[in-house]
C-alpha cells in the first residue's frame, strides 16, 4: 500500500507470519474481517507488535485496543505479552522468533515485554467507564460509582409503581391487569420489565403500537349495539307471522329434515337464544356470550361466513320479506365479522398498554437508579456516548492518550460501539456504517477485498488524528 511503498519493507516486516498485518498500512482506517479460528487474535497481538516496533517513541499503553468480554481482553494481553517474550527467545512450544530484527529492534522489544502490564486492552465498557473516570465533570453519572443490577432495580420500581401510581387508579390498573395478565401466574413481571430495560428511549427506540388507536373500544362498542339487536331481533321474530315454529315446521320430520334443520344457520341462533331465555348471561357478559357462540357456532368454513350475503341468502323463503328476520340476519353478521376482527383489536390494545406500562416502568427505573446513586453496565458506554456529543474538546482529550485504535470483534449492530468510535477516530464524520469503501483484508490469506461483504463495517479513509483498526466476523 502506499504507506509502505515510500521506504523500504524492513526485514522482519518481511518476514511477518501474519500476512494481513504486514501488507495493511497502519496510518489508515482497516477492516480486518476474521471468522473464529482464522487468526483473528493472532492478527491482532501481530498488529500491536508492528506498531511499537516500527514507532520506538510509542508507549504500550498508547494502544488502544478493545475487546467484548473479559475472557477475551485477558488472553489477548498474555498473548500479547508471550509475543513480545518470544522475539528475544524461542518459547517452550519450540515457536522462533519472527527473523530479521535489528539489536536496536531486540533493546525496544525487550523493554516492551517489561512493560506488557501497561498495555491499554479493556472491554467496551470497562474502557467507556474508566475513561469517564478521568473526566469527572464530563457526565454526572461518573460521581455515581456503585454497580447496580438492572433487573433488580427495574422490579423494585416496578413494586413502586404497582402500590403507588398504578394503585390509585383503579380502572387504569384493571386496564394493565387485563393486559399485562397480572395474576395469570405468566411471569409477567419478568417479561415487562425486560422490556422495559430493553427499550433505550435516548437512542431513539420506538415501541410499537406506543398507543391505543381506540379500535378495539369502538369494535367493543360495536358489539354491544349488535348483541342488543340480536336480543330484539329475535324478540321480534317471535312476534312475526313467521315465528321459530314456523320456521321450524318447514322442514320434514325424517331424519334427513330435522339433520338439515340442525344444521342450519338460523336455527342455531334460535336454539341459543332459547337456551338464554331459561339461563340468561350476566348483563356484563352478553356481549361475550354473543360473540363466544357465533365464533364457536360458525366456523370459518361455514356458508353464511364465506358469503358475505351468507346470512341474507340463507333466510327462508317465508322469513325474507320480513323486516325481523331481515334485522336478525344483519345481526348475525355483525357478531360474526366482530369475532373476527375484535380478538386482533384487543390484542393490539393490550400491546399499546404493555407499551405504555413498559416506558412508565422505565421512567421510574431511570429516575430510581438516579436517586440511589447506582450505574449499570449498559449505562457505561451510554454515558461515554452522551459526554461525547457536542463535546469535542472531550473526544480530543481522550483521542490524545492514543496513536492507534484497534476494535477485536466489533460488533456492527451496536450503535453506541460505532458512536463512541467516531467521536474519538473519525472526528466530524457522522456516516454510519455502509457509506463508503474500506481498506478489508481477508483474515485467511491476506488478500485485499475490492468489495466488502454485506454484513461488513465500513470504515471511512480520511486522516483522522487516531487511526483505526476493526476486526470483526464478516458473517
Amino acid at each position: 500500500m502506499s504507506g509502505l511503498q515510500e521506504r523500504e519493507m524492513p526485514a522482519w516486516l518481511a518476514a511477518f507470519p501474519s500476512a494481513q498485518v504486514r501488507d495493511l498500512d497502519p496510518r489508515r482506517h482497516t477492516l480486518i474481517e476474521a471468522s473464529a479460528g482464522t487468526g483473528k487474535t493472532f492478527a491482532i497481538e501481530h498488529l500491536v507488535l508492528r506498531l511499537l516496533v516500527e514507532n520506538p517513541t510509542w508507549k504500550p499503553e498508547e494502544i488502544l485496543v478493545l475487546s467484548f468480554t473479559e475472557r477475551t481482553v485477558a488472553d489477548l494481553r498474555s498473548r500479547i505479552r508471550a509475543l513480545f517474550r518470544r522475539q528475544l527467545r524461542e518459547d517452550a512450544g519450540g515457536k522462533p522468533p519472527i527473523e530479521g530484527w535489528s539489536d536496536d529492534e531486540r533493546v525496544r522489544i525487550h523493554d516492551l515485554w517489561l512493560h506488557a502490564d501497561d498495555l491499554s486492552v479493556h472491554t467496551l465498557h470497562g474502557f467507556c467507564q474508566s475513561t469517564l473516570l478521568r473526566d469527572p465533570i464530563a457526565h454526572d453519572a461518573l460521581l455515581r460509582a456503585e454497580v447496580a443490577n438492572d433487573h433488580a432495580v427495574a422490579d423494585e420500581a416496578l413494586e413502586g409503581l404497582l402500590r403507588g401510581a398504578w394503585a390509585d387508579d383503579p380502572e387504569r390498573l384493571e386496564r394493565l391487569r387485563t393486559a399485562l395478565g397480572i395474576g395469570a401466574g405468566d411471569n409477567w413481571r419478568g417479561k415487562l420489565v425486560s422490556l422495559a430495560l430493553g427499550w433505550h428511549p435516548w437512542r431513539q427506540d420506538r415501541m410499537e403500537p406506543a398507543s391505543d388507536s381506540g379500535e378495539a373500544d369502538r369494535l367493543e362498542r360495536d358489539a354491544d349495539a349488535a348483541t342488543q339487536r340480536l336480543y330484539e331481533a329475535i324478540e321480534a321474530v317471535e312476534q312475526s307471522a313467521f315465528p321459530s315454529s314456523a320456521f321450524r315446521a318447514t322442514f320434514k320430520p325424517n331424519k334427513t329434515g330435522q339433520e338439515a334443520l340442525r344444521k342450519h344457520a338460523y336455527n342455531k341462533v334460535l336454539t341459543k337464544a332459547e337456551s338464554w331465555r331459561f339461563a340468561p348471561p350476566a348483563p356484563e357478559k352478553r356481549t361475550e356470550a354473543a360473540l363466544s357462540f357465533f365464533k364457536s357456532a360458525y366456523t370459518k368454513a361455514s356458508r353464511v361466513v364465506k358469503d358475505p350475503q351468507g346470512w341474507r341468502s340463507e333466510l327462508p323463503e317465508e322469513a325474507a320479506g320480513l323486516q325481523a328476520w331481515r334485522d336478525l340476519a344483519q345481526a348475525c353478521a355483525a357478531l360474526r365479522m366482530l369475532c373476527e376482527k375484535l380478538p386482533e383489536a384487543r390484542r393490539t390494545r393490550n400491546l399499546a398498554r404493555t407499551a405504555e406500562a413498559a416506558m412508565e416502568l422505565r421512567a421510574a427505573f431511570d429516575a430510581a437508579k438516579i436517586r440511589q446513586g447506582h450505574i449499570s453496565y449498559d449505562d457505561m458506554p451510554r454515558n461515554l456516548a452522551v459526554a461525547l456529543r457536542g463535546n469535542p474538546a472531550l473526544a480530543a482529550r481522550i483521542a490524545r492518550r492514543y496513536r492507534a485504535c484497534i476494535v477485536d470483534e466489533f460488533q456492527d449492530t451496536d450503535p453506541l460501539q460505532w458512536e463512541i468510535l467516531q467521536h474519538l477516530c473519525l472526528p466530524g464524520n457522522t456516516q454510519a456504517p455502509g457509506d463508503t469503501t474500506p481498506t478489508s483484508h481477508s483474515a485467511k490469506d491476506g488478500s485485499r477485498a475490492s468489495e466488502p461483504p454485506h454484513s461488513s463495517l465500513i470504515i471511512h479513509h480520511s486522516l483522522p488524528p487516531l487511526p483505526l483498526t476493526l476486526v470483526g466476523d464478516p458473517k
